[in-house]
Order: C-alpha cells, then sequence, then structure tokens
C-alpha cells in the first residue's frame, strides 16, 4: 500500500514536472562553433564552406529557407564577373552551372548582349549551393581534418557578447527557439550588415558613421526584382494582371521612356533610349529550363529568343519618382526594420505595375515564371497596400530585394582609391607589391 502511494507520488511529481517546463517558455539550448556565419548569400555560403574545409566546426544561419542572398533570393542571377574572376569557390560554383546546363544542351551566356556571360536560374543555383555546403563537412583538409558545417534555416543572430574586442557568444534565433552559441569567430555575412550593431562595432551606413549616423543620408536604389518568362500559348489566368496596381500611372511615363513596342535595338554603348522588348530580354536574360530550345545573348535574334529573364531595369525604387525630392533612399532603410519593410512593399509594387506594362501596354504574353519561387512573403509586405488582389503573380516573386549598399565596418585602416593605385603601380619601379593593372 505504501509502494503504491509513492509510486503515485513520483508520478505526481513527475508530471507536475513536465507542466511547469511547459508553461515556463522555451529553455536556452547552447551550442558551440568554431565559426559562425550569419547569412547565406554567396559571401556566407563561401566564407562556411571555406571554414568547414579547413576542418573547423561551422555554423551557418540564414534568415529565409534559400542560400545564394542577391544572386539567387534576390534573382540577381546574371553575374558581372565578364570572365574575370572564376576563380576560388565561386569558380567552383561556376563550374557546376555550366555542367548543369550543358548536360540540358544550354548556354549559360544569355545576358548583357554578349555571348561571353555566365546567368542561370535562380533555382538551380539555390540548388547547387545546397549542394556544395552538404558536401563541404564531408571533404578533409589537406592536413587531414574533417571540419561540420551545419545550416540552420529560418534562422538570425539576435545578441553579441564580447570580452573586449573578442567575440565569444552569440544569441541566436533558430527556427523560433533561442539558442546561445559559443564561437571564436563570427561573420557578418547579411544583406545589410545588421548584425554589426550588435556586436557595438563603428561602422558607415551612407555617408555618415555611427554612432551618429543620419537617417536623411542617402543611398542607392533598391530594387525588388521578378523573374519572368513567356507564355507562348498565353499567360495562365491566375498571373495575368488585369487591372493597374496602384500608382500606376505615375510609373507608367517613365516606363515608357526605358522600353517601348518598337524601340532601338542594342548596338552599342550608350544605349540609345527607349529599347525593344527584345533588348530589354537580353539586359539580364536567363536560361529557361522549361524550354526544350537553346539561345544565347550573343546576337539580336539570340535576344529575341530568350524565354526566361530577370525584371532589373526600369523599377528601380524610387527611380526617375525619388524620395522626397532627392534620389535614392534614406539611410534608414539600412537602420529601421520597420521602414525597411515598408519601401520594400513600394518597391514590389512597382514592379508589379511594370509587369502590367508589359502585359497591357507591351501586350506580350509574359509573367512571372511559374517554377522559381513560391513565397508568402511579398504578399505580406504588399498587404496594406494590395490586400490580396495580385497575391497569385506576389507569390512567384523573390524573397528579398537587390540592395546595393549596406552597413561597412570602420576597419584598422580604411584602403583608398590612392593606395590602391599607389601598389598596383609599384611593380614598375621595382617596388614590393601584388597588384598589376590588366
Amino acid at each position: 500500500m505504501i509502494l503504491n502511494r509513492s509510486r503515485k507520488f513520483f508520478v505526481f511529481l513527475a508530471a507536475l514536472a513536465l507542466l511547469l517546463a511547459t508553461f515556463s517558455g522555451p529553455s536556452l539550448a547552447s551550442l558551440s562553433y568554431d565559426v559562425v556565419v550569419a547569412g547565406g548569400g554567396s559571401g556566407g555560403v563561401s566564407a562556411a564552406i571555406a571554414a568547414a574545409r579547413l576542418g573547423v566546426r561551422v555554423a551557418l544561419l540564414e534568415e529565409t529557407d534559400w542560400l545564394g542572398g542577391q544572386m539567387t533570393a534576390a534573382a540577381v542571377s546574371t553575374m558581372d564577373d565578364l570572365s574575370g574572376n572564376r576563380s576560388g569557390i565561386y569558380g567552383e560554383f561556376y563550374s557546376e552551372v555550366g555542367l548543369h546546363y550543358f548536360l540540358k544542351g544550354k548556354s549559360v551566356s544569355t545576358c548583357y548582349w554578349d555571348g561571353g556571360t555566365m546567368a542561370f536560374e535562380p533555382s538551380v543555383g539555390r540548388s547547387i549551393l545546397s549542394s556544395m555546403v552538404t558536401k563541404a563537412s564531408k571533404t578533409a583538409s589537406t592536413g587531414g581534418r574533417k571540419g561540420t558545417l551545419d545550416l540552420f534555416y529560418s534562422s538570425r543572430i539576435t545578441g553579441v557578447k564580447r570580452e573586449g574586442s573578442t567575440v565569444r557568444k552569440v544569441t541566436a534565433d533558430l527556427e523560433g527557439k533561442k539558442t546561445e552559441m559559443n564561437c571564436t569567430v563570427l561573420i557578418d555575412a547579411t544583406e545589410l550588415g545588421d548584425v554589426i550593431p550588435l556586436a557595438r562595432i563603428r561602422y558607415r551606413a551612407g555617408n555618415s558613421q555611427s554612432p551618429t549616423i543620419d537617417g536623411e543620408g542617402r543611398i542607392q536604389d533598391i530594387t525588388w526584382l521578378a523573374v519572368i518568362k513567356k507564355y507562348p500559348g498565353g499567360v495562365p489566368l491566375s498571373l495575368c494582371i488585369s487591372t493597374p496596381p496602384p500608382g500606376y500611372d505615375r510609373y507608367a511615363p517613365a516606363f515608357r521612356k526605358i522600353v517601348a513596342a518598337g524601340g532601338n535595338s542594342f548596338r552599342d554603348y550608350p544605349l540609345k533610349l527607349p529599347v525593344d522588348f527584345a533588348t530589354h530580354n537580353g539586359y539580364r536574360g536567363l536560361p529557361d529550363s522549361s524550354n526544350p530550345e537553346n539561345y544565347n545573348a550573343a546576337t539580336p535574334e539570340g535576344w529575341e529568343a530568350i524565354t526566361k529573364t530577370g525584371v532589373n531595369w526600369a523599377n528601380d525604387y524610387p527611380g526617375a519618382e525619388k524620395w522626397e525630392e532627392r534620389s535614392g533612399l534614406p539611410v534608414a532603410y539600412i537602420e529601421d526594420l520597420q521602414f525597411r519593410r515598408k519601401v520594400d512593399g513600394e518597391a514590389i509594387v512597382k514592379t508589379l505595375c511594370f509587369l502590367y506594362y508589359i502585359q497591357q501596354e507591351l501586350g506580350e504574353p509574359w509573367s512571372v515564371a511559374d517554377d522559381e519561387f513560391f513565397s508568402p512573403l511579398p504578399v505580406e509586405l504588399t498587404r496594406e497596400i494590395l490586400g490580396d488582389e495580385y497575391a497569385e503573380v506576389l507569390r512567384r516573386l523573390p524573397l528579398i530585394a537587390y540592395v546595393r549598399e549596406s552597413r561597412r565596418i570602420v576597419g584598422l585602416e580604411t584602403p583608398t582609391s590612392t593606395a590602391v593605385r599607389t601598389n598596383s603601380e609599384s611593380y614598375k619601379d621595382g617596388r614590393e607589391g601584388r597588384e598589376i593593372p590588366t
């Protein structure tokens, strides 16, 4: 009888402990790494892969569920290297992209009106980067050590603990779970340098420096791209934009000055505007895995044959319309998350207006590609402006904006163009220097 009572008492205590744990919120887990990389863009992925190959423990945190940042999640998938930098981890990525499309009988030279360029579909770039990350922790370094690379999607750093000038620990949100991560190296590879302020490091934003950042200073425009493709049999009804989005009448005059039916074909720089639609498509032209035919951007006939492209020309935001009568955007876009979301929503609406222009004024059977993106984020960012009217189109837009400026750490020394030129020309008189102009 006493034994039964004791058993019941211990069962009660166990149940009570479980109940208390349930209502006390998530516990603070703890992990240890040598290197923590915040941001799964091209730079963050490269840093994580390189560190893992050196045999250390690496954590890579990415806020979305896409690797690649600007070149995939933002759909800026036409590379600007023009053959000069195809080495290192980027060179490996380049080779994998080339092999992928070679096996499909397709060219990667589909952009910039040139036959020597490289482009890829965002989803293909994402897949290749994911594979490279998976393989990285399985590859031993030269010394025989094998590192680890743990990838966390939907995750971000929320706090940084320093001892003097050395980072010792970060607090992270790992898919909604608060976690501490010990580390000896922390790399901020986020798109806008969002970890830098958490580490209390001096930085520049626009033309000002922390802690006295000028929120009214200016940074360059952003662009919320779209990947569009041709639908020869007609645009699916769900992807047709039949009513002009808010702001269309304000944006349309600038659209007409850039792209127009019967516009100019690219011949040489500087471009003569407006250009025709084929020339527009030849700028950010992409391979099209859904098209059995092959094409490249070497000739005007090639531009005419393009069936998938990135929209990144007439839709820069704020663009010609300016922001409060000034070019560019306020530095507040970098510093204020709520303001950033507001601007992102307005940039998406401008891109939607341009898609309406393509369909209704140019009369082209093109719309957002149905085989690249599918995310609720663009819908959420524009809900206050658009409601759900254009949701089927918006879901197929990229996950992040194409941004051209971010926070920059104030280093121990800041190189200037004068110093770079001095170093690059030092070989002429026998002085020490590693850079030789080409």
